[in-house]
């Protein structure tokens, strides 16, 4: 996603940037780790390369963004009677400094994270509402761009064997055959 904006707001197809490093006169800083400190020097060579980074990061706190708006259907879906109680995890979901910080800045942990609510928001509909082909194939599809965004989403596989034996519980074998889709689409992406 940040490379199809990089490509549609750069000439030469990069966003560049000119950190200089700067030592304090201190010796207590160690030599080998660099201070930087941009006063009155430009990091970007371009305005071109300023607005690439700062559309990145935009993009960025969308994905978080998108991720909290997830995170409250799930939520929803998990404590129908209890809205205090969303409320509450919905605070403590974006107050944890982490979250912010990483909302703000460039890396591939906005999406990971937003697949993996999208993930835990399908298998909730496939819990209250039973099996759907569609649901399951969009559960692979997620896992899919999940685990290509960050591989730590594989952690997501035993839940979803999980949620799969349960509907199998309620349904029968269809539920098998959902996880077998879900598992090709995931695969193949």
């Amino acid at each position: 996603l940040g490379a199809g904006i990089v490509r549609l707001t750069q000439p030469d197809d990069a966003v560049n940037l000119n950190p200089i490093p700067h030592r304090p006169p201190d010796p207590r800083y160690p030599p080998d780790i660099p201070i930087y400190r941009h006063v009155g020097q430009p990091i970007f060579p371009t305005s071109a390369d300023r607005v690439g980074f700062y559309l990145i990061r935009l993009l960025s706190v969308l994905l978080a963004t998108v991720n909290v708006a997830l995170a409250i259907r799930l939520l929803a879906r998990l404590l129908p009677d209890l809205p205090e109680v969303q409320k509450l995890a919905l605070v403590l979901l974006v107050g944890i400094p982490q979250f912010a910080f990483i909302s703000g800045v460039i890396n591939n942990d906005n999406l990971a994270n937003l697949m993996a609510t999208a993930v835990l928001l399908c298998l909730m509909g496939l819990l209250q509402e039973g099996f759907s082909l569609w649901r399951w194939a969009f559960v692979g599809i997620l896992l899919g761009l999940g685990v290509l965004a960050k591989k730590t989403l594989l952690f997501l596989l035993p839940l979803v064997g999980v949620i799969a034996w349960l509907v199998w519980r309620r349904q029968g074998r269809l539920a098998w055959g959902g996880l077998i889709i879900a598992l090709l689409a995931m695969s193949l992406i």
